[in-house]
């Protein structure tokens, strides 16, 4: 059989995807209640004065060089030097993926670092210089919008309805203030941001801490806000190209309301909801709603669409899949918005003519609410499509296939047709690249809760048909025809079998139009989520596997939890890796278990191809500074990320003045009765019962909990195979215990749990450790392996994610047990090795401290 392991995955992609597409439902919603004829539209767009339109691409020219000068500056601020060639490519390629992305204003500030990087610039520095661009981009709309609130309300030319975005701006502004303000002055958003969200503290602390170069920052917000200004200009000559007399209070409200949704909007850059609000100021402004709406399209190809398409045509001059990846995506996009506007607008008389002739009322019908949800789903898809899942592009197909079928039969449309055809050719063409699986139908536990709500509006469907009065739906119907009219209404979306009479017969039928079309979309949303597949039958065969390879090519300390219990395993002929799968990550301990490095290089591609397969990124943990080599010939990061405590037990010695604590502590114990004692496996019950009550009293201690991963858990099965050491008092009762595991360094031994009760004397801990080194030593044991010490060693950090880190150990308080953990070890003069953490790029690092909170529970 295959096992298969649920990816958990966020839920926020799918309630992003669909407050998407309510903003998109509430366009559609306010053209078809305003009237707003597409025909007369377009007509007025065919009348626009070319000089203007000229005039406007001109602006955007300038728009996209302003953005790229804007990136210098803000590079420089950050301390990064970068030239026009290198922040043009950057902007362009930002803006197209900002569609596809969560919030993709700010989430797209973390992606195409590379041509930096390669230049030595590294990540974190990148990802700043990219924040402060934010950063100045915010407050560039403050310094715009705010003055213009000021002497509008002076004049008296406010209206309550244009008041709103700026009461918004400025209950925004002055939030953003009061978090600032309390943040510095370690006052109550501090706190919470220290006990909710360590790893966002660090990031804050270190913009804190960070030195900015002033006068570049000046410069970058002078140029946003230039922008700000030639986004009001580019307002001002889209009135002027339809042949209006435009002024600076609408061009001004149009524009500061359209980057006030653009802020806030969670998802497609505010595609809806912008050109609603934009039309709904123009109207206000006494322009008729047709001549309104086209204002509003002139002004967003030249500001969002132009733009838009240089980010696609950016990736043309790169040899990177990624323009394989992103250009048909683009595409089924367009396809999208296309069936959308399609399917609200009125179809061509002339057409409408053969049609009737072909083809019955309903079929076209029909058609037309097809086309319309086919272009919701195809947005929604466009999403994973990005993300490379294989059933996102297999339904993309056969979507795209019904719509080019949809527009031939509602309207002969078949412009609109050629698109849907173009964008099924980049998918055949791209095919490749569609790989990440999902979890199969049958596995799934969504259907059910899907399928009681679809029940549930079947039946409210059928009920309310029945049951409403003729007064609301205009027929007395009986239970049959309710049947055969519901059927229609949600399978179909054909409401020809309903006449409602009122308001609440109109929002019945609507509301079942709702229901029935989010219900579509929320099946095809829940089954495309991405998921691992381990190909593996049977787990505890794999595990005996590895304990031989193990046992063959082992040759570090951590090898024994490469096939601990918690584990899943990757092999080839020739070795294996352990890991963990936390969210859409796995998390490799180590390194692979192998002969030699070249093997190893081997089997982490093999392992690389796999993931991706899989849709699954990588971090590999605790890997040594001797092996680094080994991933940057895959082009992978490296984070500091602590020390290994290594004794030698050679040199070690409790003489001396340092030593005089320990052996007080020692001397007191073993005075006071306390005896040390070793048991060599198999361990008796009674004994494991005893090493039982001191781990549950350890456990019961505020912040303990059994962890895993890279260390073990009281399991007695496992327990009763090692050698234990306790320290017991004169009544037998066991104090301290730790026990032995195998270590498969040449000459080391290492040790597990050690655990102590509450009543145990101060420095029972060093008695324990002192007589384990005698041990060792007794057997020939050289070195003892004391452990990691995370956050250990960095005196002078060079990244910001170094400095980070440096931070975090200094200021926060739950992670003062680390600086506590140094002190203790350093006590016994341990030689100390660096530990990295291999990662992907900067994203990834953002994500890792949940991921591995996750994948240590056991």
């Amino acid at each position: 059989m295959i096992r298969i392991f649920k990816n958990r995955r966020s839920s926020r992609p799918v309630w992003q995807i669909t407050l998407a597409v309510l903003m998109i439902l509430m366009s559609i919603y306010f053209i078809k209640n305003e009237h707003l004829e597409l025909a007369q539209i377009r007509s007025t767009l065919q009348n626009a004065n070319s000089f203007y339109i000229f005039l406007g691409l001109i602006v955007t020219v300038l728009y996209v060089l302003l953005q790229a000068f804007m990136y210098v500056f803000s590079f420089r601020a950050a301390g990064v030097k970068a030239s026009l060639s290198d922040t043009l490519p950057l902007f362009l390629k930002r803006t197209l993926i900002s569609i596809f992305l969560p919030a993709g204003g700010v989430s797209s500030l973390v992606f195409f670092t590379r041509p930096l990087s390669a230049r030595g610039i590294s990540n974190s520095d990148i990802h700043y210089g990219s924040y402060i661009y934010g950063l100045c981009g915010f407050l560039s709309v403050v310094v715009v919008a705010f003055p213009l609130l000021i002497i509008l309300l002076l004049r008296n030319k406010l209206t309550s309805v244009e008041l709103i975005p700026f009461i918004v701006l400025i209950v925004l502004i002055a939030l953003i203030l009061l978090l600032v303000w309390s943040f510095a002055k370690r006052g109550f958003v501090y706190r919470l941001v220290q006990r909710f969200n360590p790893q966002a503290l660090l990031t804050l602390e270190n913009v804190f801490s960070t030195n900015l170069h002033n006068r570049a920052f000046i410069f970058a917000l002078l140029i946003s806000v230039f922008i700000e200004l030639v986004g009001v200009s580019h307002v001002y000559i889209s009135m002027l190209a339809l042949g209006f007399k435009p002024t600076l209070f609408t061009a001004f409200m149009a524009y500061i309301v359209m980057v006030m949704l653009l802020i806030v909007s969670p998802f497609l850059r505010g595609i809806g909801a912008i050109e609603v609000s934009m039309t709904y100021v123009f109207i206000q402004s006494g322009i008729a709603a047709p001549q309104a709406a086209a204002i509003t399209l002139v002004f967003r190809f030249f500001e969002f669409w132009l733009p838009l398409i240089a980010g696609a045509g950016s990736f043309l001059f790169s040899r990177k899949n990624i323009l394989l990846r992103v250009i048909p995506v683009f595409i089924i996009f367009v396809a999208g918005l296309i069936n959308i506007v399609s399917a609200i607008s009125p179809t061509l008389p002339e057409r409408i003519v053969i049609l009737e002739k072909l083809l019955p009322r309903l079929a076209v019908t029909i058609s037309n609410f097809a086309v319309f949800f086919i272009g919701l789903l195809l947005i929604a898809l466009s999403v994973y499509l990005l993300k490379g899942v294989k059933r996102a592009w297999r339904i993309s197909l056969l979507l795209l296939t019904l719509s080019a079928i949809g527009h031939l039969t509602k309207g002969i449309d078949y412009e609109e047709a050629l698109v849907s055809l173009l964008a099924i050719a980049s998918l055949l063409y791209t095919y490749r690249l569609y790989n990440v699986r999902s979890l199969p139908f049958y596995l799934q536990n969504w259907w059910k809760i899907w399928l009681a709500a679809f029940v549930a509006l079947m039946v409210s469907t059928v009920g309310g048909t029945y049951f409403l009065e003729k007064v609301h739906m205009g027929v007395d119907y009986s239970f049959i025809h309710s049947v055969k009219a519901s059927f229609r209404l949600i399978f179909l979306f054909d409401n020809s079998a309903y006449l409602p009479q009122s308001s609440f017969g109109q929002h019945f039928v609507l509301l079942a139009h709702l229901f029935s079309g989010g219900l579509l979309i929320s099946a095809i949303v829940l089954s495309l989520r991405p998921i691992f597949v381990s190909d593996h039958t049977d787990l505890e065969n794999d595990r005996n596997h590895a304990r031989l390879l193990v046992q063959d090519y082992g040759k570090s300390a951590l090898d024994y939890f490469k096939y601990y219990p918690d584990k899943l395993f990757f092999f080839n002929e020739n070795g294996f890796l352990a890991y963990k799968i936390q969210g859409s990550y796995a998390v490799v301990l180590e390194l692979p278990v192998c002969a030699d490095e070249e093997t190893a290089l081997s089997l982490l591609r093999e392992f690389e191809r796999y993931c991706y397969g899989n849709g699954l990124k990588t971090f590999y943990y605790r890997v040594p500074e001797s092996s680094i080599g080994i991933f940057r010939q895959l082009k992978k990061n490296v984070l500091f990320i602590g020390q290994e405590a290594i004794l030698n037990l050679e040199s070690f010695s409790l003489s001396g003045s340092k030593m005089h604590p320990l052996r007080n502590a020692i001397n007191k114990a073993k005075n006071a009765g306390f005896t040390f004692h070793v048991y060599e496996p198999e361990i008796k019950d009674g004994v494991i019962q005893k090493l039982q009550q001191v781990s549950d009293a350890w456990l019961n201690k505020p912040g303990k909990h059994e962890m895993v991963f890279s260390q073990g858990m009281f399991l007695p099965e496992l327990l009763k195979k090692t050698t234990v050491m306790t320290i017991e008092n004169p009544e037998e009762k066991v104090v301290a215990f730790l026990n032995l595991v195998p270590d498969f360094v040449k000459g080391e031994g290492t040790y597990d749990l050690i655990r102590i009760t509450d009543d145990a004397p101060t420095g029972i801990i060093y008695f324990l450790l002192t007589e384990m080194f005698a041990w060792f030593k007794s057997k020939g044991i050289t070195h003892v392996n004391l452990g990691l010490v995370a956050f250990a060693g960095i005196e002078n950090p060079k990244t910001m994610a170094e400095r980070s880190m440096k931070i975090a150990l200094e200021r926060l308080k739950p992670l003062q047990h680390f600086k506590g953990q140094f002190q203790f070890k350093d006590k016994f003069n341990p030689d100390w090795e660096k530990k990295y953490l291999v990662y992907g790029n900067d994203y990834d690092l953002v994500q890792f401290p949940v991921i591995l909170k996750g994948v240590s529970k056991p």
